[in-house]
């Protein structure tokens, strides 16, 4: 009988370690602590970085909805203050999505030149081709637009200019969705 109970042991251990790790019990569950790995304090700061933009553009539409534009304005211009390890990925997302927020804030505060300046800064910070970095083409589209028709009447050559180049970036953010669309098509994703 002792000898069958040492044989048992073992797979009793064996299988309550297995029943603990089907479970989803993990080391920090069962108290003990095992060392925090690079990769674990780079998902945290990803989303805290995450965290900390969505609450701003939270604060923001607040701020908007209340008629605020530069308080609205203030509280996106935090989002590009934002520091996180260079390894975190969405940074730059985060960063151009920013930009993107801010010329459309300004152009609704009827700043076409403004918004102009800021779709500029994002597209200049913009690596990689990606729908936000072609959001910030459409925005100055609208924004070139917009400057256009405020001067329509009074400088018809500068409007037309500025008509021109509207039309440009918008094409340029057609193509660059189109490009992002295809490459998704190419990478397999179902349609």
């Amino acid at each position: 009988m002792t000898a069958v109970l040492r044989h048992r042991r073992p797979r009793v251990a064996a299988a309550a370690l297995l029943w603990a790790l089907c479970l989803g019990l993990t080391q920090s569950a069962c108290g003990i602590r095992a060392p925090r790995v690079a990769s674990e304090s780079l998902d945290d700061a990803t989303i805290a970085l995450l965290g900390a933009a969505r609450a701003l553009h939270s604060q923001a539409d607040l701020y908007e909805a209340s008629g605020d534009q530069t308080q609205a304005i203030r509280s996106i211009e935090r989002v590009l203050t934002l520091s996180a390890p260079a390894a975190v990925r969405e940074v730059e997302d985060v960063r151009v999505d920013a930009y993107g927020r801010l010329s459309e804030l300004a152009l609704s505060a009827n700043r076409p030149a403004d918004a102009i300046r800021y779709a500029d800064q994002g597209i200049q910070m913009a690596t990689r081709e990606s729908v936000l970095h072609a959001r910030l083409h459409l925005v100055r589209g609208r924004s070139l637009r917009a400057l256009a028709e405020s001067m329509a009447v009074t400088q018809s050559g500068e409007a037309a200019t500025r008509r021109a180049e509207a039309i440009a970036a918008l094409e340029r953010s057609i193509q660059m969705n189109e490009r992002v669309l295809q490459r998704a098509l190419d990478a397999g994703v179902p349609r």
